[in-house]
């Protein structure tokens, strides 16, 4: 093992069918007792995992630059913090995030070559989860003033450069809540997820993370949600049991059966609307590739608790305790040419009034031009922008019924909206 010493100034139904055959990788072939990796980002030949040491609580960074065959591992100082999440704005340009008794980043420029301390937050207490929709636009879950019981959401829209937090007399239902994961459908919609007193919530911005109302309270824990548009998701909890929510999240429908052995599922993660994995203890893993109505059992090492999955291109990566580092065979990220275009896009809200949205869901489009046009034919709004996202203004457009006819980086699709003031 290399080791880099890095010194910083602080820190549906569901189905489910018999195991098929391993498809599932072990990346790394030395046990590390002591090391918790919670988080793992992954580019081409790139791997890098994330995590934290027991009981010295010193951080620690994995890396692998030939797909995992080797691995080097920077021990990173000082103690007592941890690193708990990952994420990239583009291909050079990324950053970990964590706590201690405050919020802290690290920052690359060069690849995930060499870290150094960025910024920290002395009025908060830490980050759980971070996400980029955009090279610009990205997000960090986490814990306010009183940690793990009080919620925190910073956002940046100049690529990290610089992160905003909610003011504290402004956290609303983050006050009580603490924002363990986050997930957003577009950069307006998202959702916020946490466990507290054994039961799971969610939480729901609909103003790009400046404010978060309390959206659902689930009787058990959960081990977690997707969302492929700001209508539809899916759900499942730490009893195995799947729920589909068509309104946004407010009201979920269970299923008819559940997945088996859920009191060891830990994490979930979807590539697409499709194709979801569930992780957790003794290498357990299911995946599902009709966006949860069915759940086929894949087989992976036995006696490895996994804590967290995530998709990176064509293929999900599993991290957890021992140092492991786990990857699935390919999974093409393909869209079924029965859903049409609307049903990959954010278009809301439907009626509009002000400002009409229209969005392409986790970054699959760049590239959108949308018209706006009446019963007559006639086109009386028009609006474009090449990072995915679109504002139209149709505050004197006249009430009626109009149809919004879509590009989205050349795949045209149409769909009916009310205007109505």
């Amino acid at each position: 093992m290399k080791k880099l010493i890095l010194v910083f100034y602080i820190l549906g139904f569901v189905l489910i069918s018999k195991p098929v055959a391993a498809q599932w990788t072990k990346l790394t072939t030395t046990v590390y007792p002591s090391i918790d990796l919670d988080d793992v980002y992954a580019n081409g030949s790139k791997i890098i995992a994330v995590g934290t040491s027991f009981p010295d609580f010193l951080p620690h960074i994995f890396t692998s630059v030939d797909s995992g065959k080797t691995w080097d591992t920077a021990q990173v100082n000082p103690k007592g913090y941890f690193f708990k999440t990952i994420a990239f704005k583009d291909n050079d340009t990324g950053y970990i995030a964590g706590y201690g008794s405050i919020t802290i980043w690290v920052r690359t420029t060069d690849g995930g070559k060499t870290w150094a301390y960025y910024a920290q937050d002395m009025d908060n207490s830490g980050i759980n989860d971070m996400v980029f929709l955009t090279d610009k636009i990205g997000y960090a879950s986490g814990y306010a003033y009183n940690q793990f019981s009080s919620g925190q959401c910073y956002k940046t829209i100049d690529g990290g450069n610089n992160w905003t937090g909610i003011d504290k007399t402004n956290l609303g239902c983050l006050n009580t809540l603490p924002m363990d994961f986050i997930h957003f459908a577009d950069p307006q919609i998202g959702y916020g997820h946490s466990d507290f007193l054994g039961k799971a919530v969610i939480t729901k911005t609909t103003d790009g993370g400046q404010s978060w109302s309390l959206l659902y309270t689930h009787s058990t824990s959960m081990v977690g949600f997707h969302f492929y548009n700001a209508m539809n998701g899916v759900m499942v909890d730490a009893s195995g049991d799947v729920y589909k929510s068509t309104d946004g999240g407010a009201n979920w429908t269970k299923s008819a059966n559940s997945i088996p052995g859920a009191n060891v599922l830990l994490s979930m993660a979807f590539q697409n609307q499709f194709n979801g994995v569930i992780v957790g203890d003794g290498g357990k893993i299911f995946k599902t590739t009709d966006g949860g109505n069915t759940w086929t059992q894949e087989t992976a090492p036995a006696g490895i608790t996994l804590l967290r999955v995530r998709f990176w291109g064509e293929r999900a990566y599993a991290v957890g305790r021992g140092g492991y580092v786990l990857r699935s065979g390919v999974i093409p990220n393909r869209v079924s040419k029965a859903i049409s275009l609307k049903d990959r896009l954010n278009i809301y809200p439907n009626p509009a009034s002000g400002t009409l949205n229209i969005s392409a869901y986790n970054g699959n489009y760049k590239k959108l031009d949308a018209k706006l046009i009446d019963m007559n034919g006639k086109v009386v709004r028009t609006a474009g922008d090449d990072n995915g996202f679109v504002k139209m203004d149709v505050a004197t457009v006249p009430p009626g019924t109009y149809t919004i006819s879509i590009s989205a980086d050349g795949h045209k699709g149409t769909d009916v909206i009310t205007i109505a003031h």
